[in-house]
């Protein structure tokens, strides 16, 4: 659309949008930073790293295979749910941050679902497709780690 002066307007977004995108930024930028900090401690502290950095990449250099670099810290390499319970590095909080970026979009949803439902809205399609995204995404995490 162009207004009279030929310049181009866009069209006003419906709020539940406008929040949505705020809260998938915000929680998008402090994963970036808890990411940060997390490389940080890892490079500091690598004795409580889940695998040491240093000799692994000497490994991966020297041609080793993937049994041979996790057999370095523990028998097998580390799923999901050892890697959140370890909660000791700088490792275990890249991956804690990282599971709570993928979070950012269900619960940016569930906001979403909030204000369509908002008695002066009453979108309550959009909030049922808000809450079914919102679950299925939170399932997916849950099958990605649990599985």
């Amino acid at each position: 659309m162009t207004d009279r002066h030929g310049t181009f307007q866009m069209r006003s977004e419906s709020p539940a949008s406008r929040w949505y995108g705020e809260t998938v930024y915000r929680i998008s930028s402090a994963v970036a930073l808890l990411c940060l900090l997390g490389s940080f401690v890892a490079i500091l502290k690598p004795e409580r790293n889940i695998l040491d950095a240093r000799a692994a990449f000497e490994a991966i250099w020297e041609g080793a295979g993937p049994a041979e670099i996790w057999g370095m810290g523990q028998e097998k390499a580390p799923t999901p749910r050892t890697l959140l319970r370890a909660g000791r590095g700088g490792d275990a909080l890249i991956y804690e941050a990282l599971v709570l970026g993928c979070l950012a979009a269900p619960l940016a949803a569930l906001l979403c679902v909030g204000i369509y439902l908002n008695p002066r809205r009453r979108e309550t399609r959009w909030a049922a497709l808000s809450l079914a995204y919102a679950l299925l995404v939170v399932l997916a995490a849950a099958l990605g780690i649990y599985l």
